[in-house]
């Protein structure tokens, strides 16, 4: 972790952009959707590991995080930096469902992370798999990468037979590097409707929160029942908390100063749905002394953590 000691020049270490191979990308659509089997009825969804209850929640004795989204500067929330599309891969499906459940996934296959969202407006069903990845297929950079594909799912009744259908594809890499990183798929619930957050971020103790560009994408349900990703960010040591109305996201950034006795600095931003529509969020952006506890006020419903190169070295670049 760089620490800001004297003057530094600031530096967001919020809001970069991913990248992916558009041939990769398509290449791990055709596979995630071909590893899929018709599924049968079935109850409430979990995280796929075959146990009605494998999440761990921390949402008790959750207190209020005192950050406002309604102050000076409030805006939409950032969406650029979305992992997910339309849906539109090349091979898609249906699958006979009568309610979603990551249990019926378990059947077939085992995603490597999966939850169901309930709101007011409907439900929706988030699952990631690693996709198939080969350590000796180098990108120009002389890295292999590892694939990690996401499906976000609802349910239509309004053929003969119940099914969920996917309706956003998700995609991001992971350098094969020193770097050893994970994505958590956490559940939080804003105003009484279930919000699903991902993040994407090196694993606890780290050496260098720099050598890594973190990620997090907020999904929430639009008033027509949508999923739709609602906020999306990258930065160094990311956190993300909730306190049962708004979502708080903490980066590490550079702060120029002369006190010596706060080295570090976090950008805070604050997330909260705007009165018109869920979909449509807000952010505010400021900054401070402290960091989010990660986790705080949210249940996790899953993490997986990619393979890690013990004879290389780690880049420092923040595609990984």
């Amino acid at each position: 972790m760089h620490l800001a000691t004297g003057l530094v020049p600031q530096r967001s270490a919020v809001m970069a952009k991913a990248s992916a191979s558009p041939a990769k990308r398509t290449n791990r659509a055709v596979l995630g959707v071909a590893a899929l089997l018709l599924i049968g009825a079935g109850s409430a969804g979990v995280w796929g590991s075959g146990s009605s209850e494998s999440s761990t929640s921390t949402t008790t004795s959750v207190p209020p995080l005192n950050d406002s989204v309604n102050g000076p500067g409030a805006r939409p929330a950032e969406t650029s930096y979305s992992w997910f599309d339309h849906a539109m891969a090349v091979e898609q499906a249906d699958y006979p469902m009568k309610e979603l459940s990551c249990d019926l996934l378990d059947d077939v296959i085992t995603p490597d992370v999966c939850a169901v969202a309930k709101t007011s407006h409907g439900s929706f069903m988030l699952i990631g798999t690693e996709g198939y990845w080969d350590k000796s297929e180098t990108d120009a950079d002389g890295l292999a990468q590892i694939p990690f594909d996401l499906t976000v799912l609802t349910t239509r009744t309004d053929q003969k037979t119940p099914r969920a259908v996917s309706v956003m594809d998700g995609y991001f890499e992971k350098a094969f590097t020193k770097n050893k990183a994970q994505v958590d798929l956490y559940k939080a619930s804003i105003d009484g409707n279930d919000v699903l957050v991902l993040v994407k971020r090196l694993s606890d103790n780290a050496p260098d929160a720099y050598s890594f560009s973190d990620s997090v994408q907020v999904i929430a349900a639009s008033s027509t029942g949508a999923p739709t990703v609602v906020a999306t960010y990258e930065g160094s040591a990311l956190k993300v908390g909730s306190d049962g109305k708004k979502i708080v996201v903490s980066s590490l950034r550079y702060k120029a100063t002369q006190d010596s006795t706060e080295s570090t600095w976090f950008s805070r931003i604050t997330l909260s749905p705007s009165e018109s529509d869920p979909a449509a969020w807000i952010e505010s952006v400021t900054s401070g002394p402290t960091a989010v506890k990660a986790g705080q006020g949210m249940t996790l419903m899953g993490s997986h953590t990619f393979a890690v190169d013990r004879t290389g070295t780690a880049s420092d670049g923040s595609s990984i």
